[in-house]
Formats: C-alpha cells, sequence, structure tokens
C-alpha cells in the first residue's frame, strides 16, 4: 500500500504529509471454533441486564503466519498525531444453525503521533511478526477466563531512519498498528443482538531521538569517562597530531542522533450484549478485559551525518572515514617533513664539501710556492 494520510483540521496550518512508502500485511485470520448456549428468556422485571441470557459461549480466533511491514515517510512539524486505516476487509458473514448470523469485520488501523520543535523529513518504521498458530481464546459469559497464546510473544524490528537531519536533534516519533477485529451476531431473529471487539497494539512502536555531543559521548553515544575538547578540519597537521586524532575524529563527526526505539503489545477485549423480550428492552450489557500489556526495549543506534553521502548513518562509519583521511594527511604531513630534512642535510653536505676542497687547494698552493 502506497497512499498519504489524511491531515486531520487542527493540523492543516502545519507543514505535515505522511504517507505510506510500503504498508504490507501477510498471514490468515481463522475463526477456529465459537459456540452459545443461551439461558431462560422468562425473567423478572428487576432484571437489570442482558448478561443473564448468555449462559456461556466461546469464540476461538487463530492468526496463521501473520505480519506486517510498515514504513512510512512524509514531512512533519510541530506536535501531533493522525488516524487512519491501512486497509478495511469486508464483512464476512455466515450462518449459526438454529440461532441466526454472525459478522466477522477486520479493519487495521496506523496512529502515527509525534513530539518536536522541527520541520524535518523522515522515512523509518518497523516489522512485526507473531508466532505461527498464535490466537486468543474468548470466554463471553466471563472475559476473564479468556486468553491468548503467541500474540504476547510478537517480534519487533526497526527499519532504518532517514531524514534530512544535519546534527543532532531531539524528537519522538510512534506508530501504533492496531488491526481491530469486530464480531457481530444476530440471534433469534434479532432479539439478541452482541458485539465483540477484539483491540490490538500490534505493536505500539514508540521512537525517541536525541542530541549527543561528541563531546561527552563516543561514536556509539556512549558516555566518556571525561569531556574532551574538539578538534576541528582545520587544524594545521603535523607529525606530532597523532596523540590529538581522537579529538579531530570528535570535531569531525560533529553531533550525532540517538535513536531509542523501543515497542508495546497489547490485547483488550470488549463485549456488549443487548436484548430484548417482547417489547421489553433490557439495558445493555458491557465488559471488557485486558489480557496482556507487555514492553520491550529494542537496540539503540547512533547515526551522525556523513557530507559524502548527504545522509545519516552509523557514526561509527563516519569516525571510521574521518579517522582515514586524518591519518593519511598526518602521513603525508610527515612525509613531506622528512623530505624537508633530507634535502636540508644534503645540502649542508655539499656545502661542507665545498668548502673543504677549497681549503685543499688553497694548502696545494702554498707548498708549491715553498718549494720554487
Amino acid at each position: 500500500m502506497d497512499s498519504n494520510l489524511e491531515i486531520p483540521v487542527g493540523l492543516a496550518d502545519v507543514p505535515v504529509s505522511i504517507g505510506c512508502k510500503d504498508c504490507t500485511t501477510t498471514g490468515l485470520l481463522e475463526l477456529r471454533q465459537g459456540e452459545f448456549e443461551l439461558g431462560n428468556f422468562d425473567l423478572p422485571d428487576n432484571e437489570t441486564d442482558s448478561a443473564s441470557l448468555l449462559e456461556s459461549g466461546s469464540i476461538e480466533l487463530r492468526l496463521l503466519g501473520f505480519g506486517a511491514h510498515i514504513e512510512l515517510q512524509g514531512e512533519i512539524g510541530a506536535n501531533g498525531a493522525i488516524p487512519f486505516t491501512l486497509f478495511k476487509y469486508p464483512v464476512f458473514g455466515f450462518n449459526i444453525p438454529g440461532l441466526g448470523v454472525a459478522g466477522l469485520t477486520v479493519a487495521p488501523e496506523l496512529i502515527v503521533s509525534w513530539e518536536t520543535e522541527l520541520s524535518l523529513n523522515f522515512s523509518f518504521g518497523f516489522d512485526v511478526r507473531a508466532p505461527y498458530d498464535s490466537g486468543v481464546f474468548i470466554d463471553l459469559a466471563n472475559l476473564t477466563n479468556s486468553s491468548s497464546v503467541g500474540l504476547s510473544d510478537v517480534t519487533v524490528d526497526a527499519l532504518p531512519f532517514t531524514s534530512n537531519l544535519t546534527t543532532g536533534s531531539d524528537f519522538s516519533l510512534q506508530l501504533s498498528f492496531k488491526p481491530k477485529i469486530d464480531l457481530g451476531f444476530q440471534l433469534l431473529q434479532n432479539r439478541i443482538k452482541a458485539v465483540l471487539s477484539l483491540g490490538l497494539d500490534l505493536p505500539a512502536f514508540n521512537a525517541s531521538f536525541s542530541s549527543r555531543s561528541t563531546a561527552a559521548f563516543d561514536a556509539s553515544c556512549a558516555p566518556l569517562a571525561a569531556p574532551r575538547l574538539l578538534g576541528t578540519q582545520t587544524q594545521t597537521l603535523d607529525a606530532n597530531d597523532s596523540a590529538n586524532i581522537p579529538d579531530l575524529v570528535a570535531g569531525i563527526v560533529g553531533n550525532m542522533t540517538h535513536i531509542a526505539p523501543s515497542f508495546e503489545s497489547e490485547l483488550e477485549l470488549a463485549f456488549a450484549l443487548g436484548a430484548s423480550i417482547g417489547v421489553r428492552q433490557l439495558p445493555e450489557f458491557n465488559t471488557a478485559v485486558s489480557l496482556f500489556d507487555t514492553a520491550v526495549p529494542l537496540p539503540t543506534r547512533c547515526l551522525a551525518f556523513d557530507t559524502e553521502v548527504g545522509a545519516l548513518i552509523a557514526a561509527t562509519s563516519v569516525a571510521a572515514k574521518a579517522e582515514e583521511s586524518i591519518v593519511a594527511s598526518v602521513s603525508a604531513a610527515a612525509v613531506a617533513a622528512a623530505s624537508k630534512s633530507a634535502s636540508a642535510t644534503g645540502a649542508a653536505r655539499r656545502q661542507m664539501m665545498g668548502v673543504s676542497g677549497w681549503h685543499y687547494f688553497l694548502i696545494v698552493i702554498g707548498v708549491l710556492c715553498a718549494l720554487g
């Protein structure tokens, strides 16, 4: 899928344009089983809700080979959030023999939010995968007895971050992928209506971006034991500069961008049941429960702007290229100094030889005059 997200009215005056660079999902959703047992409809007049009509019931849903690739690109500015339905499957309807009909809808929603004081272009996202045959067993009569398998063990990998940033900056991005699944029932000629909703954060992906100065952090964005003075590219290099190479490298790398990604996965169930007996409408019964809520940190990244590439890349790569350039310059300076020294020594020797030969000539002339 490749499309732009609809910008909310409140963000109309902010430079915002976000779309899917590559958003795809894979896998199958399988309704494996469902059963209902209804109770006695001869209820007393003081019955408070419709829950008494459902003696028991259960639903089992399974995800087979589920995965998603969510890669966004666009421009953001100021703080904001945008909800967006990636796509919506048509209603899958089926009969429940002797009871009524049911319909299943799936609508994966994406919520993008950010906090920044910058205006920046970016490309970022994640891959998510669930273990094969993950799923949930739902006890409709008592949601607290429901359980899940595999869904809390999803794996998430952050995609490479690209941007027009040329220096370290502070901001945050949140990408929440919410596959929403609704299962609706109409039973006994519409006398009973029920809706079961599964709200998944699969995942809620968070990324915090912060500036790191090479005066206090190394090229992996790890803090230094002690601050250092930064060298500059314009410093004069000679054979004695090798001890200052780390400071020179740090000066060339400049401010870095540290990325700390993490994700949360969550599953919430909500069940609503309404019923009518004759002309009497029973109060709707509503209940909800959270089956799990987990948070997992992901490997951090440390980026710096590469002037040759014109983009943010690993700060360690920028530092390695800078060190290679500096070492080459130091070596060239050392060779030039050695060559200059050798030339000066040769000239001095030639001068000494010239003086000694002149003295020898004078001595020979003096001896010949004495003999004459």
